[in-house]
């Protein structure tokens, strides 16, 4: 986290990595020690392990959020999908960008036939998403997610 000092404003700004699917990591282990792809079990195991472990990283996030003497933006690669635990308490009590101010189906990660939106940008009631955009680079397995946020003055 960081305090930014925006005119005469003080923001806090949440950038979060949180715990991969470890599906990736786990076919290319099996590829590589047993030539073949892993087995359904294992891959269903990985996901619980690292679902477990994106849980407990929202805790803590989230308590630090609700802490906050100041308006928050909060960015990053949660991981998980709109639809889940993860998404639904980190959101809670802040504004999707997308949600606000996207249209049509985003997604932000290459894999899984560019269905997943997992990269998110929330905001206090402080501010207004304004724009949403994310642009189709080819700069890594994730696309970039590009927000303008405006100051809210009616909740200020």
């Amino acid at each position: 986290r960081a305090d930014l000092l925006v005119g005469d404003d003080t923001v806090r700004l949440f950038s979060v990595h949180l715990q991969t699917s470890g599906i990736a990591q786990l076919r290319r282990r099996f590829r590589k020690d047993y030539n073949r792809d892993a087995p359904v079990e294992r891959i269903l195991g990985e996901l619980e392990h690292n679902s477990s472990i994106r849980a407990g990283q929202v805790g803590e996030i989230r308590v630090e959020i609700d802490a906050s003497p100041y308006p928050v933006i909060l960015a990053g690669d949660f991981n998980d999908t709109p639809m889940s635990y993860v998404y639904r308490t980190m959101a809670k009590g802040l504004n999707d960008a997308f949600s606000q101010c996207g249209s049509g189906y985003s997604h932000t990660f290459r894999g899984f036939f560019n269905t997943l939106r997992i990269d998110y940008v929330l905001c206090s009631d402080s501010f207004d998403p304004v724009s949403y955009e994310v642009p189709q680079v080819e700069y890594s397995d994730h696309l970039p997610v590009v927000v303008r946020l405006q100051k809210n003055l009616l909740n200020n």
